[in-house]
């Protein structure tokens, strides 16, 4: 099973990448880090198939701790970027 979810998560890389192209040439804009969020949660999906819930749970723990200040701020300085 590892192989295919590295398989499926590369996968899911190039098509994200692809959509990703697509916003960006539409011009919406202040969602990054909402989309890497998105990303690492497709992770960490992959990582509850290939190492079990209690890895993936933990790991959902150090990205909330370091991720949740980034996406916090990076909401904030959009908010207030547009006032």
């Amino acid at each position: 099973m590892k192989p295919f979810v590295h398989a499926g998560l590369f996968v899911f890389a190039v098509l994200f990448n692809l959509a990703i192209n697509r916003i960006a040439r539409v011009g919406i804009t202040g969602y990054t880090a909402l989309m890497v969020v998105f990303g690492v949660g497709v992770v960490l999906i992959g990582a509850w198939l290939v190492y079990g819930i209690d890895i993936a749970v933990g790991m959902f723990g150090l990205f909330a701790a370091a991720g949740l200040p980034m996406v916090l701020g990076a909401m904030w300085r959009w908010l207030h970027g547009i006032k």
